[in-house]
């Protein structure tokens, strides 16, 4: 919910006024200390601190309560003009403390998100001054910084929250995804502490859901994010929780229907579903049903390109065995467990309507060597609930074997 910023009514002196002399007073400090604010807590303005915990302060207490100011002064027509100087004038500050987050201590740190995401939630005569900064072409490298400092343990919650902040932003969201950050930030949830993991999904799944319209386009536009989306998240190599939530990430994109575009482009990938057939034989049976999610996509796509039928083809019998011995966990909801039964009933129908034997137009060169093995290639395989399916059954031939 966005928040027009207005003072708080008072007797005498202007609220709005003292703040706003607190923070000239606190500008000046800032241009004192240059762009360097220190290189340890104890080394910080201390104008910076008091200016940083005064304004968040007052944000937490209804600085922004939509109430008209009774303010004299500013009855007399002169609030624009002042709210415009006083945004204006905070920019500058918080992009400094971005530059300076690390040499922060925890209760600093906590100011600075406050203020930034407080900003990103205000508007000024129907703008957002704080965004309109960040998105300018100079100011673009603020969030460039927030990303590189993402993995730190001590800042990489607020740093968070300050992302999420910005992906309700479409300007942002465009920015960010034009400087190659949601690569960065995909990096950081493969190999960042599972904590900072986690809250780097969240931003993931912010970033490419709050405008679905922008990061449709985008990935259009760069197909190759999801090449690094498999390599990190969804690889043999990736843990378990990191395989789990990438599989459900990916999934909430796909099957969105403002991604349809997104998805009618993936499912031509040979390798995603030589991936996700892997996927169904791993030890885990929610692994097995997240990829399920995805994997019905790539069966029921009327317009299967050639390799993607003659994958689903050659391993007709194996996967209708693994799709019979797919199951729903027991805390499923009713909902959830009749949408999966239509699904897989679905899927089952697919795969039976496929030929025992491939068409005669794709054809397979006899001098090239057999078929790979899917399974040799997962190092999760071998569950107990799969124990009837032989992990060898699974085979695609090589790429350059299909005509």
């Amino acid at each position: 919910m966005k928040m027009v910023f207005c003072c708080l009514p008072s007797t005498g002196n202007c609220a709005f006024c003292a703040e706003h002399s607190r923070l000239r007073s606190a500008r000046e400090e800032l241009k004192n200390a240059g762009p360097h604010l220190g290189k340890s807590p104890e080394e910080v303005n201390p104008a910076v601190k008091t200016a940083l915990h005064t304004l968040a302060t007052r944000f937490r207490d209804g600085l922004c309560s939509g109430r008209a100011c009774k303010c004299r002064r500013h009855q007399n027509g002169l609030q624009a003009e002042e709210e415009a100087d006083f945004f204006q004038s905070l920019s500058p500050l918080v992009d400094v403390c971005i530059e300076n987050l690390l040499v922060f201590d925890y209760d600093e740190r906590k100011d600075v998100e406050e203020v930034f995401s407080t900003l990103l939630r205000t508007t000024h005569c129907g703008r957002c001054v704080e965004e309109e900064w960040l998105a300018s072409d100079d100011r673009a490298n603020a969030l460039r910084t927030l990303v590189q400092s993402y993995a730190d343990l001590e800042c990489g919650f607020h740093i968070g929250c300050m992302l999420r902040a910005c992906a309700k932003h479409g300007s942002l969201v465009s920015v960010f995804l034009e400087k190659g950050l949601l690569t960065n930030v995909v990096e950081i949830a493969a190999s960042a502490p599972f904590d900072i993991a986690s809250d780097a999904f969240a931003t993931l799944t912010s970033f490419l859901t709050e405008h679905k319209a922008i990061t449709a386009e985008w990935l259009m536009k760069n197909p190759q994010f999801f090449d690094v989306f498999h390599a990190e998240l969804l690889s043999s190599q990736a843990n378990y929780v990191t395989q789990r939530q990438g599989l459900r990430l990916l999934s909430t994109v796909l099957l969105d229907c403002s991604f349809s575009p997104v998805m009618r482009v993936y499912v031509t990938r040979p390798e995603f579903l030589k991936r996700h057939m892997q996927l169904l034989l791993s030890k885990s049976a929610a692994l097995r049903l997240e990829s399920f999610q995805t994997f019905k996509l790539f069966v029921a796509n009327p317009a299967k390109p050639r390799m993607i039928f003659a994958y689903l083809a050659r391993n007709k019998a194996t996967l209708i065995k693994l799709m019979e011995l797919l199951e729903v966990t027991p805390t499923s909801s009713d909902q959830e467990i009749l949408g999966f039964t239509q699904d897989k009933r679905c899927v089952l129908r697919h795969l039976g309507n496929l030929p025992d034997e491939l068409p005669s137009k794709i054809k397979t060169r006899r001098s090239e060597s057999c078929t790979t093995t899917l399974s040799a290639a997962a190092s999760d395989t071998g569950s107990p609930g799969v124990s009837r399916v032989s992990q060898s059954e699974i085979t695609v031939a090589p790429t350059s074997e299909v005509a």
